[in-house]
């Protein structure tokens, strides 16, 4: 079996997931991310850098003040970071970093996701047999009832 990595889209979207792939989703930046997390990622980035970095979306007009570095994934950026006096080399190497905690995010949720999948396959089956097995039951009991029944007659 094949997994892909979800596809980023930028925020506002009306791109729908595939029901029928589960692991191609579409997933917007902050999908992945909580707002608290990316503040704890930014705040980390900004003591790393020593200026203040923000992420901002794609589509956010760029402010002229701030250098600006893409957070790229699958070759389209899904967002940027923007800090004022920052190298630009350490904004790079930040934005890079920010890649790395996103794929592992995305991968955690792709284990995620695979794992409630299992367990929701897991519960039907189970609940299958078990109406199999009530159904085989149930049958059984009628043929008990009968042989019970012939062997009254013929008493």
């Amino acid at each position: 079996m094949m997994y892909l990595l979800p596809r980023l889209i930028v925020k506002g979207s009306q791109i729908k997931p595939d029901p029928d792939l589960p692991f191609d989703k579409q997933l917007e930046l902050f999908e992945i991310f909580s707002t608290r997390e990316i503040q704890r990622i930014v705040t980390a980035l900004s003591r790393l850098l020593d200026c203040s970095v923000s992420v901002v979306e794609p589509n956010a007009l760029p402010d002229p003040e701030c250098q600006r570095e893409a957070i790229l994934w699958e070759l389209e950026p899904v967002g940027y970071l923007e800090a004022k006096n920052a190298n630009t080399n350490q904004l790079r190497g930040a934005a890079d970093i920010f890649v790395i905690l996103l794929k592992e995010a995305v991968r955690f949720r792709m284990a995620s996701d695979l794992h409630l999948e299992t367990v929701v396959a897991d519960f039907d089956a189970l609940q299958k047999r078990h109406i199999r097995a009530g159904s085989a039951h149930e049958q059984s009991e009628v043929f008990l009832y009968e042989d019970h029944l012939q062997m009254m007659r013929c008493a």
